[in-house]
């Protein structure tokens, strides 16, 4: 996979410089189109998929730490979603940032612990997936913020593209991007 990714962008770029820096990030392969980023509280630059972007970017602005993250794509029925810390930078909780930012109306948070399902269950994921995209699939519209009550950990915001395109828009963004480098789904089709 990763020589085929170099074969093509040497064969789009004439050199190997988007590789190189693509092999000194901590994802060395992106599925989706992508932009580079650096966030504030790291120095090394990552690929993430363009789509989302600059919502990643206002989140940092407003001291967010984010950390995985993946564009929504409604064609395929998946969603994008972002992992933040549940405190920011300046030790805010996370989750009254963003109801002040986007508005309590046009969120739907809800608990880790509401999708009944036990760790050790041997279908433990197939499970969590399917109580949370019932919950997802009734609020497409909505920006869906699944919450943990343990401290320091990860809470996961999710959304379509319907709901990407709504946070843009009361955020007054958009997802253009200048430069945008094929990620390895672009490189096989």
């Amino acid at each position: 996979m990763k020589s085929l990714l170099k074969r093509k962008y040497n064969e789009l770029y004439g050199n190997n410089d988007v590789y190189d820096r693509l092999k000194q990030c901590s994802y060395t392969m992106n599925y989706n189109n992508y932009i580079f980023l650096c966030p504030p509280f790291e120095n090394k630059e990552f690929p993430c998929d363009y789509k989302i972007a600059n919502l990643i970017k206002f989140l940092w602005s407003h001291k967010i730490i984010t950390a995985g993250s993946n564009q929504p794509n409604d064609e395929k029925n998946e969603y994008g979603y972002i992992t933040f810390l549940n405190i920011t930078s300046n030790k805010k909780e996370v989750v009254g940032v963003l109801q002040k930012i986007w508005g309590e109306e046009n969120m739907n948070i809800f608990n880790k612990n509401v999708l009944r399902v036990k760790i050790e269950d041997d279908d433990y994921s197939e499970k969590l997936n399917k109580q949370r995209n019932k919950i997802l699939s009734k609020n497409k519209k909505k920006i869906n913020i699944e919450i943990t009550t343990e401290e320091n950990t990860h809470n996961v915001m999710f959304f379509s593209e319907q709901g990407l395109n709504r946070i843009y828009k009361i955020i007054g963004l958009t997802s253009k991007q200048k430069n945008v480098i094929p990620g390895f789904l672009s490189c096989t089709n």
